[in-house]
């Protein structure tokens, strides 16, 4: 998504472009008004232009908006969080020109946003999207299925989530599936207290989507050890389907500065792909 103007997107066909992949000789069946003038005198012989088509970068945006993302323990929830992280990846978008559609990614909704072009488009779709936000449990299988039929012309895909569905076989084969068709970014939100206890005696829990309440002896050492162990393997499987998806993880945490790390991650994925020799 970096550059100066449109055009900086790839397209499959091989005609129809301004840019030119190649020069090669005229051969039976080539148009006339692909000839370059230069090359036939310097070489006497016949030669045409090979154009390169290009097309208009799409970028999708899926945000997980469940009940499981109302939690945080810092200055802002996991939801402001991938709301942000969001409207970052749509603002870099627009600077091309881009097109930018959205979908929450939450249990029971078929309401995506169809691309559009401009900034009031993207808040636009930031306030819809505040009203999907906390509005049912998550089942993000079912959630990115839907998602990759709605997304059917290749495009970008940023798919924003905290991924804490613990069916993690439910939710990675959609998400291959993703991988194979399009450009997929997972951006995984993350909170401190996810990945290990504090200890500060007896605490009660809420699950925010179940509603269901357990106390823990957070003094208890051999507690807090359980829980970052799961934690810690939780986050292994997440990282295992995102590569399997062949698609760049990126992690942001409500207790860092989110945006300066968003934003070396953005650079580092810029610089991966420039160096690629199958960019």
């Amino acid at each position: 998504m970096e550059g100066t103007a449109a055009g900086e997107q790839r397209a499959f066909g091989v005609r129809g472009g301004m840019e030119i992949d190649r020069i090669r000789p005229w051969a039976p069946g080539d148009e006339w008004r692909h000839l370059d003038a230069a090359a036939t005198a310097r070489t006497a012989i016949p030669h045409v232009r090979v154009p390169v088509a290009e097309r208009r970068l799409t970028l999708w945006l899926g945000i997980d908006t469940s009940s499981s993302m109302a939690f945080g323990t810092r200055t802002l929830e996991k939801a402001d969080l991938a709301t942000a992280v969001g409207t970052v990846f749509g603002l870099v978008a627009l600077r091309q020109a881009a097109r930018v559609g959205m979908m929450p990614l939450v249990d029971g909704t078929d309401r995506p946003m169809p691309p559009r072009t401009g900034r009031a488009g993207l808040l636009d779709m930031i306030e819809r999207l505040a009203i999907e936000r906390e509005s049912a449990r998550s089942d993000l299988g079912a959630a990115l299925d839907r998602f990759d039929v709605v997304v059917r012309e290749r495009a970008t895909v940023v798919v924003v989530s905290d991924f804490r569905d613990l069916d993690t076989e439910r939710w990675r084969r959609p998400l291959v599936r993703l991988g194979s068709r399009h450009e997929l970014v997972c951006v995984e939100i993350r909170d401190p207290r996810e990945l290990s206890l504090p200890d500060v005696g007896v605490v009660t829990f809420t699950d925010p989507e179940s509603g269901r309440m357990f106390t823990l002896d957070t003094s208890n050492r051999k507690i807090r050890e359980r829980f970052a162990s799961r934690a810690a393997v939780h986050a292994e499987r997440i990282a295992e389907a995102v590569m399997a998806a062949h698609a760049d993880h990126m992690i942001v945490s409500t207790g860092d500065d989110w945006l300066t790390q968003l934003m070396h991650q953005m650079e580092a994925r810029r610089r991966r792909r420039w160096a690629s020799p199958t960019r």
